[in-house]
């Protein structure tokens, strides 16, 4: 704790230095920034930050905004060599925001805070990336394990991050968020199909086993072949949700924020499920009751 109250002061003085040496810059209202980015393009948990405390909120859409670029930088690049330089970019500024150094821009600066105010660690920022600069040459996973894995390289890291931010040092908290982390993950490229028709998010062990081809994922059309398909990634991911739901008893109450992102992750398998495992139905394309959910049964 001491630790990271010194390290936020040295992080607040820098910050202050550089504005009022850098007159063209003017301050910016990164945590405003964040929230919005969040809000839009990850409101589970933008929803979620909303049962914080002002402190813990702030960190936590700041992470969920820094995660939106680094995960937006495999589609938005023409090339993996681009997308490469981007994030080696990011692991040697990481470098510098744990040294108080952010740029100013509003995720550096929201990042650099929530590290300082934390003491976040800096090896989970690392696996992501690492995890991500994989990712960057992979067509199409090999096996649904494969995938797994990289689900708890980076959507598990972020929750274990999350519980950091909470104050959670718990090892079934940890094995909660191992199980979430991989269902969250599996869900989202689920989820992300009917938006990225070019990418192959489906295994190849599935698919050969089904009889699909690359072609026909391509498509954007769901027959029977390729709903067997998804149907087995949407039951594990099911499978982690239930995994994770056996240890809330064991849960310390201050780790519930951080999971409850997962009522609107059970939501969408529901409603796939009801559309015969069809990602690209209109209906999945917007968020189902969830919200509510959250709300009213405080539940993960």
């Amino acid at each position: 704790a001491k630790c990271s109250t010194q390290r936020a002061v040295v992080f607040r003085t820098r910050v202050q230095q550089r504005f009022s040496t850098e007159k063209t810059i003017k301050p910016l209202n990164f945590n405003e920034h964040c929230a919005n980015q969040v809000k839009k393009l990850d409101y589970p948990f933008y929803f979620a930050s909303l049962f914080m405390n002002p402190a813990q909120r702030q960190a936590t859409l700041a992470l969920r905004a820094w995660n939106i670029e680094i995960a937006s930088i495999k589609s938005n690049v023409t090339n993996s060599q681009l997308g490469e330089m981007r994030i080696q970019w990011w692991k040697e500024h990481l470098d510098k925001l744990y040294e108080g150094e952010p740029s100013n821009t509003p995720i550096s600066l929201a990042l650099g805070q929530a590290i300082a105010h934390h003491d976040l660690t800096k090896a989970f920022f690392t696996k992501i990336l690492n995890a991500r600069a994989k990712d960057l040459h992979v067509i199409q996973p090999r096996s649904l394990s494969d995938m797994e894995h990289y689900c708890e390289q980076t959507s598990s890291s972020l929750l274990y991050l999350n519980l950091e931010i909470l104050g959670v040092k718990n090892s079934t908290a940890d094995h909660a968020a191992s199980h979430l982390g991989q269902s969250f993950g599996l869900t989202t490229f689920l989820r992300a199909m009917p938006f990225h028709k070019s990418d192959i998010y489906l295994p190849m062990d599935l698919t050969m086993k089904h009889e699909v081809t690359q072609n026909d994922i391509q498509k954007g059309q769901v027959d029977e072949r390729i709903s067997n398909v998804i149907f087995e990634v949407a039951s594990q991911a099911n499978n982690h949700l239930i995994w994770a739901r056996e240890l809330k008893s064991k849960l310390p109450k201050e780790a519930v924020p951080a999971f409850l992102p997962s009522a609107f992750y059970e939501d969408f398998l529901r409603r796939l499920q009801k559309e015969n495992f069809d990602p690209y139905r209109p209906e999945l394309l917007e968020h189902g009751f969830a919200p509510r959910v959250i709300a009213t049964k405080n539940y993960y």
